[in-house]
């Protein structure tokens, strides 16, 4: 992200510079989006690097976006959410699905610092707990099985094996 769109008082929509260094970045899309970038840009005039304009290759208005997407959303059967509301969606599933280290979802969403993308979304925490307390309750059986067959293949029980520091009472 090069450019900006702001809708600035007695001057209309205006491209300028992203608010801070953080917020100039490269974000990697999923092949699956970006080829649908591409095929909207092939049918759309290109202007000035936008990503999203008009046929003509004019910059969208906020006010025209919301009332496309709130449009989209009615056709589909969706519930209505606000626009800026799939930037949250996507860091959540990021997050809480995909198990995206948080340093790639600051990045991806520009934060200046991870705590404050941990911050934003410390509500998904619980869930990524209880999934890594089952990964450890899984790791932990498993590395106890086998400490227990090595343990019998030896003929060492009740001793502190070098396994990770398991031991087979």
């Amino acid at each position: 992200m090069h450019h900006s769109l702001q809708v600035l008082k007695g001057e209309g929509m205006v491209i300028s510079e992203p608010k801070s260094d953080s917020s100039k970045r490269t974000i990697n899309l999923p092949n699956y989006v970006y080829g649908a970038i591409l095929k909207h840009q092939d049918k759309t005039e290109r202007n000035k690097g936008l990503v999203f304009t008009t046929s003509t290759g004019k910059p969208i208005s906020p006010r025209n976006l919301v009332r496309d997407f709130k449009s989209l959303l009615a056709k589909h059967g969706l519930p209505e959410i606000r626009f800026h509301d799939l930037r949250h969606t996507c860091a959540t599933l990021h997050i809480s699905i995909l198990k995206s280290h948080p340093r790639v979802v600051q990045s991806l969403l520009g934060h200046s610092s991870w705590n404050l993308t941990m911050d934003t979304y410390a509500h998904v925490m619980p869930a990524i707990q209880e999934d890594a307390a089952e990964k450890m309750d899984k790791f932990l059986g498993e590395m106890k099985f086998i400490c227990s067959l090595y343990a019998e293949k030896s003929g060492r029980n009740g001793i502190n094996y070098p396994i990770y520091g398991l031991n087979t009472y």
